[in-house]
């Protein structure tokens, strides 16, 4: 099996999010949020092995190992990421105290693999390397990173209206996928500060 370029660069980025995790962090336990968020990225992956046999319904009863090497897109992305997002759900008093971490380590793979990507593999877009490093900058520069991926997807949402969508590691993504995004950091940052503010 020959594995593509743009495979083995996405695999590079999210062990990238890994280190960049690892090296920036200061919360003194770091195993714990590492082992979380590769088990995510697991229940991730299944369902996006899932989607492609799916969307790809017809290939997979005719060839069905030919499901795994079938280029994937957009619609297997967002069937993945809510099937995800539903199946981790019942722990999400966990996974809420690593929220945090798992944004770092996520804006680590995503400005990793733009900048492998376009100097690398001389693919992508420039927008997609300000969307990452943005992104980045804004997730380490503030406490809350929360406020970092609202300020960031807002500004690829600003981009795509006025001129072009940023991909995320590759994928065409559409409006909605940002705007969706950034209400739900804006949600849970004004939760939380509710939350603090009734708390005192």
């Amino acid at each position: 099996m020959i594995l593509q370029p743009l495979l083995v660069t996405r695999i590079i980025a999210l062990l990238m999010g890994l280190a960049v995790f690892w090296i920036l962090s200061s919360q003194k336990e770091k195993k714990k949020p590492m082992e979380n968020y590769a088990s995510i990225l697991t229940t991730w992956l299944l369902f996006f092995i899932g989607a492609k046999g799916l969307t790809q319904w017809e290939l997979l009863l005719d060839y069905p190992l030919s499901v795994l090497a079938y280029p994937s897109g957009t619609a297997e992305f967002y069937i993945a990421t809510i099937a995800a997002v539903l199946w981790e759900w019942r722990k999400r008093q966990v996974h809420k105290s690593y929220l945090q971490a798992y944004i770092l380590m996520l804006a680590g793979s995503f400005v990793t693999y733009a900048f492998l990507e376009r100097l690398v593999l001389d693919q992508g877009h420039l927008v997609d390397v300000i969307f990452a490093f943005g992104l980045f900058f804004l997730v380490v520069l503030h406490k809350q990173r929360l406020w970092g991926v609202f300020f960031a997807f807002s500004g690829a949402l600003l981009a795509g209206w006025l001129y072009r969508i940023p991909d995320v590691m590759g994928y065409r993504m559409d409006l909605g996928f940002y705007l969706v995004i950034a209400l739900i950091s804006l949600m849970l940052v004004l939760l939380k500060k509710g939350g603090m503010n009734h708390g005192g």
